[in-house]
């Protein structure tokens, strides 16, 4: 990689007075990194304290599953975050409002119904990735992790938001918070409600992250929501998760033609609800 973007870019003598500018943004933000392992790892700390390695098996495998949702925001947030921060250094404050819109769109668009999939199939879904020790309560633990990353998109694209005016402490107040919650949480209800606690508590420092840095990013800067929109998601969902549960897949066959059309009927009752304008459609 090296050879690459030498031969690319050439050799210069590196220019280290520009590094303070950059450390200046960036270090207050190293806290942001703890508390997100506490919020993410601490949870399977203690439960392996209180209940043993086994649990931390059955919990991570359901974990792992209800964080699927999360490469939407991923991938998304990388791409945004530099080309909005480019277009508002360029004056192009309705581009940037545009942007911002319509990845807070189609972002929630793709993870609500993940959420509500992921919640619906979670039973025949750890039945055929694990045993059946998995099962009794990993299905509780999938819905509860899914939708906490639903608020974590919401809590990314606000994100993006507040970093146009530099705002780091917002950040670290809101992590800080919520990993304090999720971490006292987590010592009082483990050792009384397993797992479910544990996978509930994420939920709970997710929401309270989103709610912060999204009143905080609303203070500063505003773009259209399209809430209508978000409903119109909802009930598309609970209509596909609805259809799933009446076909109560049992097996990998099952399963697979159950997601298809899963997502089949969640597209068609956005489009049977004039969900998209005719330009959206056409690009």
């Amino acid at each position: 990689m090296l050879v690459v973007i030498f031969l690319y870019a050439g050799v210069a003598r590196p220019n280290f007075s520009l590094l303070k500018p950059y450390l200046v943004f960036g270090l207050p933000l190293i806290p942001i990194s703890l508390a997100q392992f506490v919020i993410e790892i601490s949870d399977r700390y203690v439960v392996g304290f209180f209940s043993g390695a086994e649990k931390v098996g059955i919990y991570s495998a359901a974990y792992n599953i209800g964080v699927i949702p999360v490469v939407f925001s991923t991938y998304l947030v990388y791409v945004l975050g530099p080309t909005v921060y480019d277009l508002y250094d360029n004056g192009k404050i309705d581009k940037v409002k545009m942007y911002l819109s319509y990845s807070w769109k189609y972002l929630l668009m793709l993870s609500i119904p993940s959420a509500f999939g992921l919640s619906i199939v979670a039973r025949p879904l750890l039945t055929t990735m694990t045993t059946s020790n998995f099962v009794s309560e990993g299905i509780y633990v999938i819905p509860l992790v899914a939708f906490s990353i639903v608020f974590w998109a919401i809590e990314q694209i606000f994100g993006v938001s507040i970093l146009l005016f530099k705002r780091r402490k917002i950040f670290v107040i809101a992590f800080i918070i919520a990993s304090t919650v999720n971490l006292v949480l987590n010592i009082l209800l483990v050792p009384y409600w397993g797992i479910i606690a544990a996978a509930a508590n994420t939920l709970i420092a997710y929401i309270i992250l989103a709610l912060i840095i999204a009143v905080n990013s609303r203070k500063s800067f505003t773009f259209p929501l399209n809430f209508g929109f978000i409903g119109k998601c909802i009930v598309s969902s609970v209509i596909m998760t609805l259809c799933i549960w009446m076909i109560n897949p049992l097996d990998k066959i099952g399963l697979v033609v159950s997601i298809i059309l899963g997502i089949l009927i969640y597209l068609g009752t956005l489009l049977l609800q004039k969900t998209f304008k005719k330009e959206e459609l056409r690009a």
